[in-house]
């Protein structure tokens, strides 16, 4: 009874804890003290609990359960020079290209935790439990506020507070994961296999620009012949009055707010071959998760004041009230129930292989080579239980377009005395988001070098470890993109630093008679 209550605590702060820095897409650099420490060159070598993330066969050769909790502090320094002016306009978005950019800080320690346990009474056979944190990815801003013409003639015209953290995103990606894994040919080869058994969350908000002749179909329910004249007739203002649409002031503002939430399944499988003491072979695959995500959205909707393009809408004419209402300086809130949205979200799956060789009993060198399927990111529509809603709103759209990437890494490590451990590792990984669809909320700038440095401690059943960690993003220039307001263009730079330690417990699960 006490160990169950042990494990199940243990569990509780694995969940609550574990979190971390951000390579490719929303992908973490890695899983695991040792692997990170090498820069993820792992899949030869596995001989920790993360091999239940990087290649489950490694699972085989462990002889003892371990136990491992940390922290990690990364300090971000993204940047972010804006040119988001058009035509001496930028309705609200940040334009200032002579001041950079920053999100809200986020230079905060963060826990880590992982369990996995061995049950000797399945002999060659391996079972265990891993619990991480393969995906995450968290950014704020404040790079809009609402231009005069919003505000109406007052500050107290303004239907609505703007929020300061306007662009945000947080996903998340906890993955509880039973393996097995079993070892043959006198232990020269092993095969694995596990089951990802994840939490994917996302909590997302950004301003959005409606060109005034989308947005008031917003407000219009076109079934009965009073409200399609309605619109008819504002239809007819605009291709009279090419002018009322001519300037960015002319758009509504929205802010979008989406909260969703869901639980998925996928695997993974592994194979490490060792033909010789000195050289071993890994291989690994995991598969995609696709995630049926549900939750809430919220829109709100704040329309200009223009008191002098209140003047093309006569009042005489009834049907034309609903633009004397766009143009008011008002706001509508509208919000989707609990639970009414829907959004699907899929993992990548990704292949990798692995060598290690062991020159000497001191001396390890690896390296990795993999493969990511990200262009499952590609548009992604929100739909609604509601279908009403969707004769309003229509199906908004992620487009992200994002493509194919590949990861190689590098590491060493050598042994020292039997109780220190030293790593050294770098890896190259290419960020999947092209030009057209970058924008603040997913900060992965572009293809990123990482260079780690490791040093362990064991005593006993104790290991102690600490990680730094140096990743630096290409810069990339936006500043030439004609998405005005979708991916904000400008100059984005990015540098990390990590540190993080972790303390691992190994100990032994007796076998019942």
């Amino acid at each position: 009874m006490r160990s169950d209550r042990f494990f199940g605590g243990m569990l509780f702060f694995i969940f609550l804890l574990t979190e971390s820095g951000q390579t490719g897409g929303y992908a973490l650099p890695g899983v695991g003290a040792h692997a990170n420490g090498m820069g993820g060159a792992f899949r030869a070598l596995a001989d920790d609990w993360s091999a239940a993330y990087w290649n489950p066969a490694g699972l085989a050769f462990q002889t003892r359960s371990e136990f491992t909790l940390g922290g990690i502090l990364t300090a971000s320094r993204v940047k972010y020079l804006p040119r988001t002016a058009n035509g001496g306009y930028n309705l609200g978005f940040v334009s200032d290209s002579t001041e950079e950019r920053y999100p809200f800080d986020r230079t905060v320690p963060f826990g880590t935790g992982s369990l996995f346990l061995r049950f000797p009474q399945l002999g060659r056979l391996n079972v265990g439990v891993a619990v991480f944190t393969p995906y995450h990815s968290f950014s704020e801003w404040d790079l809009f506020s609402l231009p005069y013409e919003f505000t109406g003639e007052t500050e107290s015209q303004v239907p609505f507070p703007f929020p300061e953290k306007n662009f945000n995103s947080n996903i998340r990606v906890v993955d509880v994961h039973p393996t097995a894994a079993l070892s043959l040919l006198g232990g020269k080869l092993a095969l694995g296999a596990g089951l990802s058994v994840a939490r994917a969350d996302w909590n997302f908000s950004r301003p959005v620009l409606l060109p005034i002749e989308e947005s008031f179909q917003s407000f219009f329910d076109q079934r009965d012949s009073a409200q399609a004249a309605q619109v008819d007739s504002a239809e007819r203002v605009f291709e009279n009055n090419p002018n009322l649409i001519s300037y960015p002031q002319e758009n509504v503002v929205t802010m979008v707010r989406l909260g969703l939430g869901q639980w998925g399944v996928g695997g993974n499988l592994g194979l490490l071959f060792k033909p010789t003491e000195k050289l071993s072979i890994g291989l690994s695959y995991r598969s995609p998760i696709r995630f049926k995500l549900k939750g809430d959205y919220h829109q709100q909707f704040y329309f200009p004041f223009n008191e002098s393009k209140l003047n093309y809408f006569p009042t005489s004419d009834q049907t034309l009230d609903g633009f004397r209402f766009i143009f008011s300086g008002q706001g509508k809130d509208l919000f989707i129930g609990s639970n009414a949205t829907r959004f699907t979200l899929e993992l990548p799956q990704d292949f990798g292989a692995g060598l290690a060789f062991s020159p000497s009993e001191h001396w390890t060198v690896a390296a990795d080579f993999s493969w990511f399927n990200w262009k499952v990111m590609d548009s992604i529509p929100v739909t609604f239980e509601d279908t009403s809603q969707v004769s309003k709103l229509g199906y908004p759209t992620f487009r992200f377009g994002w493509k194919n990437t590949i990861r190689v890494s590098a590491g060493a490590r050598y042994n020292f005395k039997d109780r220190w451990v030293f790593r050294v590792g770098w890896f190259f990984d290419q960020s999947p988001i092209p030009d057209s669809s970058f924008n603040p909320l997913f900060l992965d700038v572009g293809d990123k070098h990482s260079f780690n440095l490791g040093v362990a401690y064991l005593i006993g059943r104790w290991e102690m470890n600490y990680n730094f960690e140096l990743l630096a993003a290409q810069k990339r220039d936006f500043s030439q993109l004609t998405g005005l307001y979708v991916n904000l263009p400008g100059v984005y730079k990015d540098t990390r630093f990590t540190s993080s330690a972790s303390v691992t417990y190994r100990f032994d699960i007796q076998s019942g008679k």
